[in-house]
């Protein structure tokens, strides 16, 4: 166990303490006073003894009380009382060694520690109470250096004047040097807390202005591609009302029909945008292999898929921790597109599935030699409602889902096209 470990259990005991970062440092500052204040109090104790000095020893035993008081203090959680002990009863000690020891121990310099001591361990809400301590340990020291109090009758040796002005002069030194230096330290983390937060402050708006960004087009394009399909079922519903012909009648509701499911897969589209942005991750181990079996399967009912070869290649068993039905979700819209913009003109029409590890990492390529997608269209082709061209009849939600569901799974994508030879799409998800 690290010494810092030790001292915090011996400050603090085995109880539960609950309190902020900068309170569990002032906490353990004052523990780190009261322990200073004991050796120093045992210390000068056997020195004075040995010197044949004994004026000082009540002092040293009230010093001595005061710091057990405040160990137990801080370990039955009355953090306060422990302070004001400490404080006011060092205080009382120093003012006790001043008025007794000779000018030259320069006993006076303890002043300096114990009225400001108290600015470390109190926090500023509670500024009142440093603030009076400071003041209690002004009116001391007035009183020691200019009041003459003769309780001590015993003249100590030069030597003794000499050692006892080093000891003072190191442990005055000492204390304000560690104050200084924990102020220094709170500071620093106050200033390192205020800019994570202003950080974290600037992400989130970052992110609202995104979500407002998009809400705004979204809106838009929502209220266009829902009321396009209702004005052409409405057209479709007056013909279909005058005519009397059987065959005229069963185009347009066909043609409804159409119309239909274009609607229902442009809301299950803006589901799966929400379902993505609501619900958390759920991982689970899954065989790539067999995943893009089950999809290659599953869109292989789609229209022009039977005249399209697929390819699945594998160098290796792949079992990547991932969220299967996100995957699913980015793997059909990924084959989707790629039957949907086809080149049925060619001879030969592939669409390639291929999976790798790389460096810890997954990737994952699902390629075609279909149409390709011109390269100035490339950049925008994951933004909500993009259409790459004017003949499209998708939604231009497809490839913004997948943009999204691979971000949330802290994965990447890219893409390479040119127009007449196809398109790659390149997944990398970290395992």
């Amino acid at each position: 166990m690290q010494l810092s470990t030790r001292f915090q259990k011996f400050i603090l005991g085995k109880e539960d303490h609950q309190f902020s970062d900068a309170e569990f440092k002032r906490i353990m500052v004052t523990g780190y006073l009261a322990t200073l204040s004991l050796t120093v109090a045992i210390t000068y104790a056997i020195f004075d003894v040995s010197s044949g000095v004994y004026y000082a020893l009540p002092s040293y035993t009230l010093l001595t009380i005061t710091s057990i008081s405040v160990f137990f203090s801080i370990r039955n959680k009355k953090y306060a009382l422990a302070k004001i002990l400490l404080m006011v009863n060092s205080n009382l000690v120093v003012f006790f060694s001043a008025v007794n020891d000779p000018q030259g121990t320069g006993a006076f310099m303890l002043f300096i520690p114990a009225g400001t001591g108290s600015f470390a361990i109190f926090g500023f809400r509670e500024r009142i109470k440093p603030i009076l301590i400071a003041i209690f340990s002004i009116g001391l020291f007035v009183i020691a250096f200019f009041v003459d109090l003769p309780f001590n009758n015993q003249t100590p040796t030069e030597n003794y004047i000499m050692a006892s002005f080093i000891i003072n002069f190191v442990i005055s030194l000492g204390i304000v040097v560690g104050i200084v230096y924990f102020l220094g330290s709170l500071n620093e983390t106050t200033e390192k807390n205020l800019i994570e937060k202003e950080k974290a402050e600037r992400t989130k708006n970052d992110q609202l202005v995104k979500i407002n960004n998009e809400l705004d087009r979204f809106i838009y394009s929502v209220s266009h591609d829902l009321k396009s399909p209702l004005s052409t079922i409405r057209g479709l519903v007056s013909i279909g009302v005058v005519s009397s012909e059987y065959d005229e009648m069963k185009k347009c509701f066909a043609l409804i029909e159409d119309r239909v499911k274009a609607q229902e897969f442009f809301i299950n589209e803006i589901i799966d945008i929400y379902r993505n942005n609501r619900s958390e991750l759920r991982l689970e181990n899954v065989d790539l292999q067999k995943l893009f079996d089950e999809v290659v399967h599953e869109t292989s009912f789609e229209p022009g898929a039977n005249m399209i070869q697929f390819k699945i290649t594998t160098l290796e068993p792949i079992a990547i921790e991932a969220d299967q039905i996100r995957l699913k979700s980015i793997l059909f819209n990924l084959i989707g597109n790629a039957i949907k913009y086809h080149d049925y003109s060619k001879t030969e029409k592939v669409i390639h599935l291929s999976a790798k590890k790389i460096n810890g990492d997954v990737e994952i390529i699902i390629e075609d030699n279909g149409k390709g997608i011109d390269e100035t269209h490339l950049p925008l082709i994951f933004n909500m409602f993009y259409r790459a061209s004017t003949d499209s009849k998708g939604s231009g939600l497809g490839l913004y889902i997948v943009k999204e569901i691979v971000t949330k799974m802290n994965g990447s994508i890219s893409v390479t096209s040119k127009i007449n030879e196809g398109t790659r799409f390149i997944i990398v998800l970290t395992t």
